[in-house]
């Protein structure tokens, strides 16, 4: 998909860019590419003799694309050593700060030295691929996009997500996730961020710099900013009900000001109007009891401390209680290390779709010499690889598709719908293509390998026992027959 601005008098030039990383650029749900980098590049073009050609891709896609020379620069990038090598940069239009973002409910992780056997999803291709040595000991994920890992940190499928903060809190406030997600920690990494070209494009980067600086000396900068991360990332409603709980705390102390004075001034009234010696013997009676009173007042307020102390305690109890009975919740009918749900949620739905007589099939998943990953690689190594195996299912599950881990490294995924064998089969070898991309680890790439049975309800089984005997039995057969294939 191609945004163009082109004007007949201008030369032009080709910008790729993140087509979903809001609100940097992306494009919103008319189909327009928007974003404070796509503004930037306007502004730029507004200011100079630029006619700009927007290039929405994956991230990934346009950093290719700018290497083979397909376009000209990427509008917004980190600055990195690394991609030094590569890219000539502009002068910074931003500061990115990649920080960590965890469950609201997390408590442990505080910095880098607390992510060891921790699943750490960023995303590929990104700053924080680079510097992902500073991860060590996690297990590390991949995604896309920086929505996608916003999604498995969300829920549960990851523990934390290290990425730009800006992007990060849009896309919390846009998903209305304030409550779920919080940031820890410093910084893990802060940076410039920069507008590249391919490296040695002197002169098109010295008409960036010049036109960012008069953007920049014009103020039309700081109102694109503001436009991008001015008041959009604050919780307006928070920012609304901390207003009135301020108004009506001041009004309050207005009234009882009010009343106070008005009080007093009566009291005046008929202090005056008393006898002298009358009001001598009250002060004199209210010296002597003075001491009484402030040993009183310390000891109210002591004991408001203690109550106080107290009820936080009792508080922060309930939340921890809360806390735990949600993680219990959760893991009865999820597996701990790939986020999958677990056999005795599988086994359940299995039976609530007999029970509602829907059709279904059973992909059992089991992965070919798995043992020998663990012997020769490590059980770390088997780990990763299982985590970055659900990863790859879960980017091409359908909407109704049930995925479970019911063992160490065997899988079952119900596709519920009345598929027709071929159209079993075209997934499932889409599966395993997918699959089989190889994984790196520790400087070692490992091609996956896994074998498939199917059994299909009602035509392969009534019950649960025999369409899982069923789907195993042909996993077997694909196991003997040279693994990494399908049987139906």
């Amino acid at each position: 998909m191609i945004f163009s601005n082109v004007r007949a008098d201008h030369r032009v030039i080709k910008v790729a860019g993140d087509y979903n990383l809001p609100p940097f650029e992306y494009i919103d749900e008319v189909g327009n590419y928007v974003g404070f980098n796509v503004d930037i590049m306007k502004a730029i073009e507004l200011n100079s003799e630029t006619s700009v050609k927007f290039i929405p891709l994956r991230w990934n896609e346009a950093l290719k694309s700018l290497e083979d020379g397909e376009v000209d620069a990427i509008q917004g990038m980190t600055k990195t050593k690394e991609r030094m090598k590569k890219y000539d940069f502009s002068d910074p239009i931003l500061t990115n700060e990649q920080v960590m973002f965890v469950r609201s409910d997390e408590n442990e992780i505080k910095s880098l030295k607390d992510l060891k056997q921790k699943r750490v999803v960023i995303q590929k291709k990104g700053s924080m691929d680079e510097y992902s040595h500073l991860l060590n000991g996690a297990f590390v994920i991949r995604e896309d996009t920086q929505k996608e890992a916003i999604y498995l940190l969300k829920n549960g499928y990851a523990d934390v997500f290290i990425g730009q903060k800006l992007a990060g809190l849009y896309m919390i406030q846009k998903y209305d996730l304030q409550d779920k997600i919080k940031i820890v920690g410093k910084p893990v990494l802060t940076l410039d961020y920069c507008i590249a070209v391919k490296k040695g494009n002197k002169e098109l980067l010295k008409e960036i710099n010049s036109t960012l600086r008069k953007v920049r000396k014009d103020g039309l900068y700081n109102t694109l900013y503001f436009k991008w991360f001015g008041e959009n990332y604050f919780d307006k409603k928070l920012i609304f009900i901390r207003f009135i709980i301020l108004f009506a705390a001041s009004l309050s102390i207005a009234l009882i000001t009010i009343l106070l004075l008005k009080h007093n001034n009566l009291k005046l009234k008929r202090l005056v109007e008393e006898k002298t010696e009358e009001l001598t013997r009250l002060n004199e009676k209210l010296k002597s009891s003075n001491d009484n009173l402030m040993f009183n007042n310390d000891e109210l307020l002591r004991n408001n401390s203690d109550l106080t102390n107290l009820n936080n305690r009792l508080l922060e109890e309930i939340e921890q209680r809360k806390r735990a009975e949600e993680k219990v919740k959760y893991y009865g009918t999820h597996d701990y290390l790939t986020g999958f749900y677990n056999r005795k949620f599988l086994l359940d739905k299995i039976e609530e779709l007999i029970n509602e007589d829907r059709k279904f099939a059973l992909l059992y998943l089991d992965f070919d010499k798995f043992k020998h990953i663990n012997d020769s690689f490590g059980h770390e190594a088997g780990d990763i690889i299982l985590i970055e195996t659900t990863k790859r299912i879960r980017n091409i599950l359908q909407k109704d598709d049930v995925p479970a881990r019911i063992g160490g490294d065997e899988f079952i995924i119900i596709l519920t719908g009345d598929y027709e064998k071929d159209e079993i089969m075209a997934r499932g070898k889409a599966m395993l293509s997918v699959l089989n991309e190889p994984i790196e680890f520790s400087g070692k790439i490992i091609i996956p390998s896994l074998s498939i049975g199917v059994s299909s309800y009602p035509e392969n089984g009534s019950n649960i026992e025999e369409l899982i005997k069923k789907a195993d039995k042909l996993m077997y057969e694909a196991k003997a027959d040279g693994g990494n294939s399908i049987k139906i």
